[in-house]
């Protein structure tokens, strides 16, 4: 696949849709495409992360498992997705499972590719950075939302 159709995909997630075409094709030559088969374990909990994937095609299923639930389906993935961004920022193992509902294409730009486009062009690593850290205070304010709603429903029983 070209950069240009790469870059075309990612400008398709929320995460890179206010970034540049030419800056996107410079990230996708920093990409690596992955394949999966339907019902394929993509990403497993527990493992160490790799990287932020994006599913560039088909559908996945995200999997949380809890000492109340196990392999509970908390969200389904489309094409536009990003999963593991958080790798990129952050040390330590997947939290949740990602399995492939149908034939998928990812893109996934792994720990080691971001380490070298910042040193190769940190203009572009700061872009990438600034992205996950907005995606980061995102995912923060909502969990802080969901939680305090939770917390009124239990404290009105």
């Amino acid at each position: 696949m070209k950069r240009s159709d790469i870059a075309v995909i990612l400008a398709r997630t929320s995460l890179f849709s206010e970034i540049s075409h030419l800056k996107l094709k410079e990230i996708a030559s920093y990409i690596r495409l992955m394949r999966g088969g339907a019902g394929e374990k993509l990403y497993v909990a527990g493992e160490p992360s790799t990287g932020m994937f994006v599913v560039a095609d088909g559908t996945c299923e995200v999997i949380f498992s809890s000492e109340k639930k196990e392999n509970e389906s908390i969200n389904s993935l489309i094409i536009g997705d990003t999963f593991g961004e958080l790798s990129l920022l952050l040390r330590g193992d997947r939290v949740v499972s990602i399995i492939a509902k149908t034939d998928v294409v990812l893109f996934h730009l792994s720990k080691i590719a971001f380490e070298r486009m910042k040193k190769e062009n940190a203009e572009i690593g700061i872009i990438v950075l600034s992205a996950c850290a907005n995606r980061l205070a995102k995912t923060l304010h909502a969990t802080k939302n969901v939680l305090k709603s939770l917390l009124i429903q239990e404290l009105e029983k």
